[in-house]
C-alpha cells in the first residue's frame, strides 16, 4: 500500500514561510542568547512523524531556501540540515517511537549534530570559528531552547500529517 504524500507545492510554501520567518522574525526573539532553529525544528518534526526519506527532502528543500537567504558559506545550512534529519530518521524507529519524550531527544540530537556540521563547514570554508565559544554560548542554550520548543511545532506538524494521511 502506498502512503500518501503531502501535496509538492503545500510543502514549498510551508518551508518557504518557515526560512522567511527563520531570517525575519526569529532574531528578534532571542532567548538564552540564541535564535530558536525554526527550520531545524520542522524538519526534525516532519522526519520523526514520516520518515528519513521525507525529511531529507524537507532538509534539503528548506536548507537551500535558507541558504539563499543567509550570507553564510552556501551550502552549510542544507548538509546540516540533511545530516541532522539523518540521525533523528535513523534513530527514531526504535524502541522510543511514541514516547513523549523523543520530540525532545530528537532535536537535541539534531541541534548538536546540526551546529557542529555547520561549524565544521564554516571552518573548512575559511572562516574562523572559535569552538569553545560556539559549543558554550550558541550550541548548548540551543540544545534546550529547542528541545523545549520542539513540542508546539512537532504538535503543528502532527495535524498536518494526519490532514495529509
Amino acid at each position: 500500500m502506498e502512503r500518501s504524500t503531502i501535496n509538492p507545492y503545500l510543502a514549498g510554501a510551508l518551508l518557504l514561510i518557515v526560512a522567511l520567518l527563520q531570517t525575519s522574525v526569529m532574531p528578534k526573539f532571542l532567548v538564552l542568547g540564541v535564535v530558536p532553529d525554526l527550520m531545524l525544528l520542522v524538519v526534525v518534526s516532519w522526519t520523526l512523524l514520516r520518515d528519513v526519506r521525507e525529511g531529507i527532502g524537507w532538509a534539503l528543500a528548506g536548507g537551500l531556501m535558507l541558504d539563499l537567504l543567509s550570507s553564510g558559506s552556501f551550502g552549510a545550512i542544507t548538509i546540516s540540515l540533511c545530516l541532522s534529519s539523518l540521525a533523528t530518521g535513523l534513530g527514531s524507529p526504535s524502541v522510543f517511537q511514541g514516547s513523549s519524550w523523543l520530540p525532545a531527544a530528537a532535536s537535541i540530537l539534531a541541534t548538536s549534530i546540526y551546529n557542529l556540521a555547520y561549524v565544521i563547514i564554516l571552518r573548512f570554508s575559511g572562516r574562523a570559528v572559535p569552538w569553545v565559544t560556539s559549543l558554550l554560548q550558541v550550541t548548548m542554550p540551543c540544545m534546550i531552547l529547542n528541545a523545549v520548543i520542539i513540542y508546539p511545532i512537532y504538535w503543528i506538524m502532527q495535524w498536518l500529517h494526519r490532514r495529509v494521511m
